[in-house]
């Protein structure tokens, strides 16, 4: 008979995570004070505040808590294989950006991934400069204790000294910006376009809350009224940046059920304006999974 059950060593797997991870001490020196934190707060008008809150909940809602460890031991007797498995979250989660940086949505999305897969030591990293209010404002919110200010070689350094994190590189981290960026250990995602937003009824659009959540470059080259309805319809975007509409939740909810090859795959309503999703960057890309198959 096929059985499971929990391997004996299993409580040992994760150790290094479970007894606490921590960072090389050299990195305190470019931790970003909380002064600043806390004055690009109060800075920060209370609905744009809330815009962000009402994101990072729908982060929750989207992807669900995912922070469990587990490991399996199953045998197959009839096959004559065993399967052993364990999977935990990764010790370390390294979001890097440059000082440009000025939309609370995508750093969200990048990072509450990690948050949501039980990453012990989530860092936000501000590459060549310091971080803008908007990013300041969004690592208060999320409650990201770790946010660090450092050269590009400095980040090099750190990934060499953590060859098992977890790195995400938000637009603008080109070789140019980060001359090692392929050497970097490690598992890597990077954003290489930036959105391009569709709006179609641009009138109902909150334009302050738009600029503040995704940063005024991407709301300037937004594509509006007929623009972007031909998209909609079917319409091939321009240059390689990843189309998102923002329209009523009427319409929405029709475009997402219709039938055929949707050029959109992120649809957003009234009140959802700050929520962003980055493709193929989930809680499962800052968690481990280790496999063993053996015969019996």
């Amino acid at each position: 008979m096929d059985s499971i059950c929990t391997p004996p060593d299993c409580e040992d797997i994760f150790a290094e995570e479970a007894g606490g991870p921590c960072w090389p001490r050299w990195l305190e020196g470019s931790r970003v004070p909380d002064a600043p934190r806390a004055a690009a707060y109060e800075a920060t008008p209370a609905h744009l505040r809330a815009a962000v809150k009402t994101a990072l909940a729908l982060h929750h809602a989207h992807h669900g808590d995912t922070d469990v460890t587990a490991c399996r031991d199953e045998r197959f007797p009839r096959r004559g294989f065993r399967r052993t498995s364990a999977e935990g979250p990764a010790a370390h989660a390294l979001v890097a950006f440059p000082a440009s940086l000025r939309s609370p949505a995508r750093l969200a999305a990048a990072l509450m991934p990690a948050i949501l897969a039980g990453v012990p030591l989530t860092g936000a990293f501000c590459i060549g400069g310091e971080p803008s209010p908007e990013v300041l404002v969004t690592l208060e919110l999320a409650g990201v204790e770790d946010a660090f200010a450092l050269a590009a070689g400095d980040f090099v350094r750190l990934t060499d000294e953590l060859p098992r994190c977890r790195v995400v590189l938000l637009h603008g981290l080109d070789r140019a910006a980060l001359p090692g960026r392929s050497r970097l250990p490690g598992r890597v995602w990077s954003e290489d376009a930036l959105p391009l937003l569709l709006l179609p009824q641009a009138d109902a659009v909150d334009a302050e809350l738009l600029a503040f959540a995704h940063g005024p470059e991407i709301v300037a080259n937004a594509l509006r009224g007929a623009d972007a309805r031909a998209v909609l319809d079917g319409g091939t975007a321009p240059g390689d940046r990843l189309p998102a509409a923002l329209l009523d939740g009427e319409g929405a909810a029709r475009l997402a059920v219709a039938p055929g090859d949707m050029p959109v795959e992120l649809l957003l309503t009234p009140g959802c304006e700050a929520f962003w999703l980055h493709p193929g960057l989930g809680p499962d890309f800052f968690r481990c999974h280790h496999r063993a198959f053996s015969l019996l």
